[in-house]
């Protein structure tokens, strides 16, 4: 048997490596807790999912499941109003629009403003040159 000092430092090494064991598990319960999944709210669908526009146009978003308490929001690049209607801003660009449900839902939608062009009027001599075409042919033979 051991005796004197060499059997008290044993000890304290026993109660040492118990004490590092019981921390290390403590702290191994610890992080399984925090990693778990939190309750996440259910997510809303916006609908359309996307959107091309030009400068101006407008899309009328809706949420899926279909709620009336919500409220939407744009980040830039145009304005939504409080019934869903978004009306694209001037510049071009890719944006978000964003909704929340009265239980913590949320939902995005993307929104492309694309740099279009207006279609060209024909002016009245294009017409004018258009319409002898019609009306007499390409060329008298």
């Amino acid at each position: 048997m051991l005796k004197g000092p060499i059997r008290r430092i044993l000890a304290w090494i026993t109660v040492a490596v118990a004490a590092v064991v019981v921390v290390g598990a403590v702290g191994s319960i610890v992080r399984l807790l925090s990693d778990r999944p939190r309750a996440v709210a259910r997510g809303l669908q916006i609908v359309p999912p996307e959107a091309n526009l030009c400068p101006g146009q407008t899309v009328d978003f809706e949420t899926d499941p279909p709620l009336s308490d919500v409220e939407w929001a744009a980040t830039g690049g145009g304005e939504i109003s409080p019934e869903g209607r978004y009306v694209a801003g001037d510049i071009p660009g890719d944006y978000e629009v964003q909704v929340a449900g009265p239980g913590g839902e949320r939902g995005r939608a993307l929104v492309h403003v694309l740099p279009c062009t207006p279609t060209p009027t024909p002016t009245l001599l294009q017409r004018w040159a258009w319409a002898a075409v019609l009306c007499f042919g390409l060329s008298r033979s």
